[in-house]
């Protein structure tokens, strides 16, 4: 979140409070929902704000930032199915989630230049939750989207995908077997401009047509910047594009006699 928009109400001289807070959902029955603050107590978040300051004794003034936002859309699916007995059998649930902002303001720096300031983000996510075996299985998958975009030239489109399986098994006589996965990918397809951010993978940055350089921070060791050269046969190119994924699974066994547990990652 650039909070360049907000500068002339934090620069203001009050206490002013940041706060990330985990929202549940209140389900109608009817496919709707709304924000609940009705939520378990194993949450943990943090956040950081980076600050550039300008001279001792500045201030930065301006307009009070707009923010045009409206309530975030949520649609609420589900199903049941039941066996021969009539008890439930399976569940089906999927959460649709989705929110536009835009924050724009006028930032008036302490030497009197004046520009606009703004930043965009459009996001949602799908949420699918399949639960059978009568609760002895359950596969949960997610994919969020984003897109961002700053007035100070900085954009970034994003993906993540987040898949979960757990699955909890008895066999006589009294043996428990649990099995579990999880996997995690993130996709930026393009970030263009500054990041405050250290990484391994920084932008391609703009240079002359032949050579064009590519500053890379990936020599262990070294947060110095390096150039590659690219061959000027190449498309130009001004951004990147990063994948990271992760993999894990484990598995417990329990038995009268003796139990035991494995587990694995790839990344």
């Amino acid at each position: 979140i650039d909070v360049t928009p907000w500068l002339p109400l934090l620069c203001d001289g009050a206490s002013h409070t940041f706060e990330i807070r985990v929202a549940g959902l209140n389900d109608d029955g009817l496919g709707k929902a709304s924000l609940s603050d009705s939520v378990g107590s194993s949450w943990i978040v943090t956040g950081k704000i980076f600050l550039f300051l300008g001279p001792q004794g500045s201030v930065t003034s301006g307009t009070p930032p707009r923010v045009d936002a409206g309530p975030p859309g949520f649609s609420i699916t589900s199903q049941i199915t039941n066996n021969s007995t009539g008890a439930n059998e399976t569940l089906q649930y999927a959460t649709l989630y989705h929110r536009s902002i835009s924050v724009t303001s006028t930032i008036k720096t302490s030497n009197g230049t004046t520009f606009p300031a703004s930043w965009k983000q459009d996001f949602s996510f799908t949420n699918t939750n399949n639960i059978s075996s009568q609760g002895f299985s359950q596969h949960t998958n997610q994919i969020t989207k984003g897109s961002d975009l700053s007035s100070s030239g900085y954009t970034n489109d994003y993906e993540l995908h987040l898949d979960v399986t757990s699955t909890f098994s008895t066999t006589p006589p009294n043996t428990i077997s649990i099995y579990g996965t999880v996997s995690r990918d993130v996709i930026t397809f393009a970030h263009v401009g500054p990041s405050i951010f250290p990484s391994p993978l920084q932008q391609f940055a703009p240079g002359p047509p032949n050579p064009r350089n590519l500053y890379l921070y990936a020599r262990p060791g070294r947060p110095d910047p390096y150039p590659l050269i690219i061959p000027p046969t190449l498309p130009n190119f001004r951004g990147r594009y990063q994948w990271a994924g992760q993999a894990a699974g484990a598995s417990y066994l329990s038995s009268p006699n003796r139990s035991s547990s494995s587990g694995e990652m790839n990344q």
